[in-house]
């Protein structure tokens, strides 16, 4: 790379600039932490209309400059409608004490980065200082049904808590702790089999935190999403989301709650929604069906053949238009195209190993029936083509007790919290309709959803979900899936070689525990 020179620049500005930058000589830097990212971005956006250095321009224009970004970003962004500088301002925010239903709406952007609250690792069960467990009350209740709520949300939560103390217990004492364990670790392991137990019980409307990373543009269109929702909680959160960005970057976000502007996006995207409702029920679409259990189908997939996309693999190495290339194909034999799909996916070494961007062209369109649990799993993954679902329900039935809460003695905490859970959806639906009604269902009702995924981010899920150490439940959704496109596409489907099919050693060493347990007290020696 060339060695750049600032000339002209006073000694104290070079000085400033330095502060910004991690080199002010080479072609390649990173802004440093110390960087103004307000400026830096309004600075960036100057490059379509500047050929000078982007350092120089930042210096001259934005640096000592109080305002100067702020007038720079409404003149390009809010009066000339340029969207582009809104994408390089980088922006974080954190949503505390959401229900878990408001964490999926706050995670559906596909440009954003997401970090939430575990359901695997952290027992919800503590309660704030007023003796209340951490669940979200929906507003649209009025006082009386409130109560009501509240009351059943607590039911539930005691029915959680007694169980996954009580396995916790139960597994101290049936299992052994590995030698090169620290108690420390011990417990935590335990706590993690004890919480993954019992997730099932927790509701919807369990609070959560999410924090969330995207460009300031990916925050507006969701303050969009949020504001047109029809459930009260999303349009708060979008409210206070709009009020927070304003103290950051208000220059960002002047557009968002203006009638002939942010306001008309809301009224456009909750009139489409609504008329889309409107069909359904004139079709008759809208009643629940009979389906009961899990189901992974893959009701799309393309291409028919899978050797069709090695037009699309020697697309960049050749000089020729896609349409040439494919005469060229149709010479050839189906084995010498099969060997240039193999070249293409090469000796992966590792799972972080991926294929080439032909392997975008495959697309795998899934539709599910599991439990709530498994779609928060899978629903974080960000590259996807296309992610929808139901409004969550108690008609598509629920997981089964497992072992481990029998064997404990806490069934009952089981069928009790699904009880009370379906007889509050059932007053809810009935009075609030079903959109209020998801926040009585818990994470163990099934629940249809539907999601459209290239073959490259199959390598990632497949890979990455089938882990050992993943959750059981999504552990089995995703080799369900990779069973199937091994029938539509067996050499794609042989790439993916970090595919693990074997046991969580953790989880058969409980199995092992809880079938000798079980014998145990079927001999009376327990």
């Amino acid at each position: 790379m060339a060695i750049v020179t600032l000339d002209g620049l006073s000694p104290e500005r070079l000085a400033e600039l330095a502060g910004s930058f991690t080199s002010l000589e080479e072609g390649v830097y990173f802004a440093s932490e110390h960087a103004n990212l307000r400026k830096l971005a309004a600075a960036t956006a100057r490059l379509s209309r500047s050929d000078g250095d982007l350092r120089r321009t930042y210096a001259n224009e934005f640096l000592g400059e109080d305002g100067a970004e702020e007038d720079f970003v409404e003149r390009i962004l809010f009066a000339y409608g340029d969207d582009s500088v809104a994408q390089l301002y980088p922006m974080v925010a954190f949503t505390e004490g959401i229900s878990n239903l408001a964490t999926k709406k706050v995670e559906m952007p596909r440009l954003m980065s997401y970090l939430e609250q575990s359901t695997r690792y952290i027992r919800y069960d503590v309660k704030d200082e007023h003796g209340r467990y951490p669940f979200f009350t929906p507003p649209e209740l009025c006082e009386e049904d409130a109560r009501l709520y509240e009351t059943k949300m607590a039911q539930i939560f005691d029915q959680y808590s007694l169980a996954v103390g009580k396995i916790e217990d139960y597994l101290h004492s049936i299992l052994e702790k590995p030698t090169d364990l620290r108690p420390g670790q011990w417990r935590s392991t335990l706590r993690a089999q004890a919480c993954d137990a019992t997730r099932s019980l927790l509701p919807a409307a369990v609070q959560s935190t999410v924090g969330i990373v995207g460009s300031a543009q990916a925050f507006e269109n969701l303050m969009y999403k949020l504001g047109s929702d029809r459930l009260t909680e999303m349009r708060d959160i979008g409210d206070h989301m709009l009020l927070g960005a304003r103290m950051v970057a208000p220059e960002y976000f002047k557009r968002v709650d203006l009638a002939d502007r942010g306001n008309m996006t809301k009224m456009y995207l909750g009139s489409t929604e609504m008329a889309i409702d409107e069909w359904s029920k004139e079709l008759g679409l809208d009643g629940p069906d009979d389906v009961k259990g899990e189901s992974v189908d893959l009701v799309d997939f393309r291409p028919e053949d899978e050797l069709d996309i090695v037009k699309n693999i020697l697309f960049d190495a050749s000089g020729m238009s896609m349409s040439a290339i494919e005469k060229v194909l149709k010479m050839r034999s189906d084995n010498e195209l099969a060997n240039i799909l193999r070249d293409y996916i090469g000796n992966r070494q590792n799972r972080r190993h991926k294929p080439g961007r032909a392997f975008e062209h495959p697309h795998y369109t899934w539709e599910f029936v599991t439990d709530y649990g498994i779609f928060r799993d899978l629903q974080r993954h960000r590259m996807v083509d296309d992610l929808r679902w139901q409004n969550l329900k108690v008609s598509h039935g629920h997981l089964d007790v497992p072992e481990v809460a029998i064997q404990a003695g806490v069934a009952e905490c089981f069928e009790n919290a699904y009880k009370t859970s379906e007889e509050l959806h059932g007053l809810l639906s009935n009075k609030y309709g079903e959109e209020v009604a998801q926040y009585a269902t818990l994470l163990g009702h099934m629940m249809r959803w539907s999601m459209t995924i290239n073959a490259r981010e199959a390598y990632h899920i497949h890979e990455l979900r089938t882990s050992s150490q993943g959750h059981p439940g999504y552990r089995r959704v995703v080799n369900r899936m990779h069973d199937k496109v091994e029938k539509v596409h067996p050499i794609i489907s042989k790439g993916m070689k970090f595919v693990d099919r074997g046991e969580n050693p953790q989880l058969a060493r409980l199995d092992e525990a809880l079938r000798n347990a079980a014998k145990a007290r079927a001999t009376g020696k327990q």
